[in-house]
């Protein structure tokens, strides 16, 4: 498979052999959340037991039950052995971009379909405001803060250009494509706000880091299992842009790393 051949067979093995792992923190805690496809809801996807995510915080001060968000993989599918799946297979269901590859069908009934993660959330900050959230007060009593690190193939702030005179059919059509192109915009103005509610809630410091990829608007971070070499280049340069490195460097030192 052309996945395990770029990676190594770093994920070859099933979801429960990474589990020990993460329980002794000599990995990260990786979670995946591809997008149901039947219903909007997530797939919550991890090596460790995390249904705790797919339950809903009942407030005494709220008179309101939220319907269920999302489901958890290894115990929905439980019965059909979910941990032994491969990790690579659920990278796969996680990474089902539209047109590009085909959605993946599970084996319940109703079948369950999903497709790509980022559907729902692209940067998988639901996932990490959820698990903070769940957590917090461990986290407000253990720790000094939490860090989030985002790895983004474009800015975070984009500037508003110019369109030209559109024809009649375009003028008609424009409206769904600029909702379309700017979807990623929006999941991120939703995300920005919960993460400022989850901020007023905790009684730590939340720093978020940003790292951007794309700096240069007429070149595209490539979308493929596989980068040729001149994309890999591409990639590396990027890495080395000032904006970028400056948020190293701020992130470097909050974590008191800077001198090593």
């Amino acid at each position: 498979m052309l996945l395990h051949q770029n990676l190594d067979s770093a994920f070859y093995h099933p979801l429960s052999f990474y589990e020990p792992f993460e329980t002794e923190s000599q990995i990260p805690t990786v979670v995946l959340a591809p997008t149901i496809v039947n219903d909007g809801r997530r797939m919550i996807i991890s090596a460790s037991s995390v249904s705790f995510l797919t339950n809903n915080f009942r407030s005494t001060r709220l008179n309101y039950i939220g319907a269920p968000e999302s489901i958890e993989f290894k115990t929905f599918f439980k019965n059909q052995n979910a941990e032994n799946v491969a990790f690579s297979s659920a990278l796969r269901m996680s990474a089902t971009f539209p047109y590009v590859l085909p959605n993946v069908s599970l084996p319940s009934d109703p079948t369950i379909e999903v497709m790509d993660a980022g559907v729902r959330d692209n940067f998988g900050l639901l996932n990490n405001l959820n698990y903070i959230f769940h957590l917090k007060d461990w986290i407000n009593e253990n720790t000094s803060g939490v860090v989030i690190v985002q790895i983004r193939d474009t800015p975070k702030e984009i500037k508003i250009t110019q369109n030209p005179v559109l024809s009649l059919f375009k003028s008609l059509s424009n409206p769904l494509g600029g909702f379309t192109k700017n979807w990623l915009k929006i999941q991120t103005y939703d995300q920005d706000l919960l993460i400022q509610f989850l901020a007023d809630g905790l009684n730590t410091n939340i720093s978020i880091y940003d790292l951007a990829l794309k700096s240069n608007p007429n070149e595209e971070i490539p979308i493929s299992w596989h980068l040729t070499q001149n994309e890999r280049e591409n990639i590396k340069i990027a890495i080395e842009d000032s904006l970028v490195k400056n948020q190293i460097s701020k992130l470097l030192e909050e974590l008191n790393l800077g001198n090593e």
